[in-house]
């Protein structure tokens, strides 16, 4: 459960895993993000969306690469940063999924030096 830092296990029945994912809300706001992430209409046509070349392993790093282009376009100038409302969870089956793939870890390693590339440190 980020950003909370829990490790649990996920309920196969929805409505236990309605109840576990009431247990953690709070009120809170933090800088920081988590998937899936909402991204508002307007900033996307801001930053263009991201770039492809950049992210050669299967897909999964769009979210990362929007919010480090929110921070480099915007964040400089604006002081913006990623916020993660912990009043709000979902269950995102397609993150959770990914973390299954065999080898995931060469795509990960190819998007990581991609962002870098793109981004820089």
């Amino acid at each position: 459960m980020q950003p909370l830092g829990n490790f649990v296990v996920i309920p196969e029945d929805t409505s236990e895993l309605i109840s576990l994912l009431a247990k953690w809300v709070r009120d809170e706001v933090h800088e920081r993000f988590v998937h899936p992430v909402i991204h508002k209409s307007q900033i996307l046509k801001e930053v263009g969306g991201y770039d492809t070349q950049f992210l050669k392993g299967k897909q999964g790093y769009e979210d990362d690469s929007l919010l480090l282009g929110y921070l480099y376009y915007m964040g400089t100038r604006t002081n913006w940063r990623p916020k993660c409302y912990l009043k709000s969870f979902v269950y995102h089956a397609g993150m959770a999924q990914r973390m299954s793939l065999p080898d995931k870890s060469i795509d990960f390693e190819l998007n990581e030096k991609g962002l870098i590339k793109q981004y820089g440190a």
